[in-house]
């Protein structure tokens, strides 16, 4: 399955990632994948000067969702590993989508969902 996974992963321009955050993370199904295309000598390896993702010109777009509030607060952990990991690998470009507040309520909710769609339409028109 890895295998799979990888060959995937390389064969595409832009990477597309559902995140929702689970307990202020990312949920154990993205961390499964993670685990699962993180393979010494084919998408990092270790050099004397450090790590060196092998996954180049990639983009990655992740779209978070959250019941609350998190984005720029210390209760987000999803965005920095999810950043870190994917810089690991090699994928540097990175954009983040959040629908946040969605558990506030529907009023919330849908701003958030319009709000998430317009960023979307943003990242695809750039």
């Amino acid at each position: 399955m890895s295998d799979e996974l990888i060959a995937e992963l390389q064969a595409h321009d832009t990477v597309v990632i559902a995140a929702p955050m689970y307990n202020f993370n990312i949920p154990t199904q993205l961390k499964n994948y993670f685990d699962l295309i993180a393979r010494a000598g084919v998408t990092f390896r270790y050099t004397e000067a450090g790590p060196e993702g092998l996954v180049k010109g990639k983009r990655a777009v992740i779209l978070s969702s959250r019941g609350g509030i998190h984005k720029d607060t210390p209760t987000d952990l999803l965005t920095p590993y999810v950043k870190l990991f994917l810089g690991f690998i090699g994928i540097t470009d990175v954009d983040f989508v959040f629908a946040e507040g969605i558990a506030y309520g529907p009023e919330v909710a849908t701003k958030a969902a319009s709000d998430a769609k317009d960023a979307i339409k943003q990242i695809v028109a750039a």
